[in-house]
């Protein structure tokens, strides 16, 4: 019973929460447009999901599952022009709270996203919206006598063209996210090896295209 209670202990520390994926990590990365029928101007909307920045946990472990931060580029585009008005991304931290371990991989209001690349000037994204929505499915744990709740804690960034460019030629890169709770910082050894590849699968795919 020991055993039991500290390996469900490491996990939940080791980054154990509901994310985009399921429990064996973050699915593909998709690409959704969004309808534009009811929309006055009809501009396109695309967004993305399951663009997770890395495995490492904000308690300092490792994601068993799809839990985790993700990075999700979003784009608006005018209809007319095929020119980019907005481009940017969805951040969201999958995590939970649990009675018994608390909440370790929780950053709180997230505030700011900065992109170190190759060592150069750091590029800083303000994020606005910040938000923090709780499952109303609570779960409950007969052996260590716990109740646990999913957390998404979620913003938007934007950023220019060229900012995005530059984070797709990246050969090393550190990002920093900064929430009211606390900070992560993920070294160019932490970043997932899709996560730029998807960027610019994304950039290439939708932005370029008219």
């Amino acid at each position: 019973m020991k055993k039991m209670t500290v390996l469900l202990m490491t996990a939940f520390l080791f980054g154990c929460a509901g994310g985009q994926g399921g429990m064996f990590g973050p699915g593909e990365f998709e690409v959704t447009k969004a309808d534009a029928r009811f929309s006055k101007n009809k501009n396109q909307i695309f967004t993305s999901i399951n663009n997770r920045i890395s495995s490492k946990s904000i308690a300092g472990g490792i994601h068993i599952n799809g839990g985790g931060v993700f990075l999700n580029p979003v784009l608006t585009k005018s209809e007319k022009s095929g020119e980019v008005l907005l481009l940017g991304f969805s951040i969201e931290n999958m995590t939970s709270h649990d009675t018994t371990y608390g909440s370790p991989n929780t950053l709180g209001t997230i505030q700011s996203i900065v992109f170190l690349i190759n060592d150069d000037e750091p590029i800083v994204l303000k994020v606005r919206s910040g938000s923090a929505d709780w499952s109303d499915v609570i779960s409950y744990n007969s052996v260590t006598r716990s109740a646990s709740s999913s957390i998404i804690e979620s913003g938007q960034a934007y950023l220019s063209m060229g900012s995005y460019k530059k984070i797709l030629s990246a050969q090393e890169l550190a990002v920093k996210i900064q929430g009211s709770k606390r900070s992560v910082v993920y070294e160019s050894k932490d970043i997932s090896k899709s996560f730029i590849p998807n960027l610019r699968q994304f950039y290439e795919m939708y932005a370029l295209k008219k």
